[in-house]
């Protein structure tokens, strides 16, 4: 008899799959690396218009690799508990696509600190895992607005409740 905590078994071509997924977002980075560079890091002492590229490669690089990591550490026939159902994918996506809605709506009004933990809270809080929801969406929400503000000297919304221009 199958319980609920049994899960299906991971194929070699899932398994194949995931990996060529993995080369495919790498080689995406590094030709997002490369745009970046070329596009020039620095103007005028000033962030250049390359740098979002350079930054979101390095990104897509650093994900495709653990993507592949994982994949390669996985073997065929074991069972894939953590990975999500069908079910979870299905419920996911909407969600994920209305937070992103509500994200760009609230914005404006709630700034970026605001807003952006809110995001994560919402995207992250699971029952049961309430207070580990909010910590890591203050560290994230946090982290960003200090890199952004601080290292990039990059402006971000401070929100129209909060005395920000609109």
């Amino acid at each position: 008899m199958r319980s609920r905590y049994d899960s299906p078994k991971l194929s070699v071509s899932e398994s194949a799959g995931e990996v060529a997924a993995a080369v495919g977002v790498v080689t995406v980075g590094l030709v997002a690396v490369v745009y970046g560079i070329k596009l020039g890091l620095t103007a005028s002492g000033a962030i250049g218009s390359g740098m979002l590229p350079l930054l979101v490669g390095c990104g897509l690089v650093l994900c495709g690799a653990g993507l592949g990591l994982h994949s390669a550490r996985k073997r065929p026939g074991l069972s894939a508990r953590t990975e999500a159902t069908p079910a979870t994918r299905r419920r996911a996506t909407p969600m994920t696509i209305l937070l992103l809605a509500a994200l760009a709506f609230a914005l404006p009004w709630l700034g970026y600190p605001v807003a952006s933990f809110l995001f994560m809270l919402g995207a992250t809080c699971r029952r049961g895992k309430v207070v580990s929801a909010v910590v890591f969406a203050l560290l994230v929400s946090g982290g960003t607005y200090a890199l952004f503000v601080q290292a990039f000297a990059v402006p971000l919304p401070s929100g129209v409740i909060f005395g920000g221009a609109r």
